[in-house]
């Protein structure tokens, strides 16, 4: 019973379990986008819900290895969801469109971390 403990509580085990967690979830959010043939679709969500799990992740690790705080790693990400959210905004004329889509984006970056 103690190793099915140490099995459960190791890093490694929680990582896949986060990372899968977030490939799923955000790609259920996918679906429903591609399902309405809207921009950004499952490949789009399942991808930024995986590299943000993953990013957490290596705070996570960074802050457990070499005691450093653990939100260092992660804020930069923000940014970098910020950017693509911004390209996906399209001005034609006083239309504008792409702006649920960047919203969606950096809302499951937020939603993940």
């Amino acid at each position: 019973m103690e190793i099915i403990y140490q099995v459960f509580d190791s890093f490694w085990f929680q990582a896949i379990i986060k990372l899968t967690l977030g490939f799923v979830l955000a790609g259920i959010i996918g679906l429903e986008r591609s399902s309405w043939s809207k921009p950004a679709g499952y490949r789009t969500h399942a991808l930024v819900g995986i590299s943000s799990v993953l990013v957490m992740l290596c705070g996570e690790y960074m802050s457990k290895i070499y005691d450093i705080d653990p939100s260092r790693i992660p804020a930069q990400l923000l940014s970098g969801i910020g950017f693509i959210g911004a390209g996906t905004i399209l001005r034609d004329g006083f239309n504008v469109k792409g702006l649920t889509t960047a919203a969606r984006t950096i809302g499951s970056y937020l939603y993940w971390a």
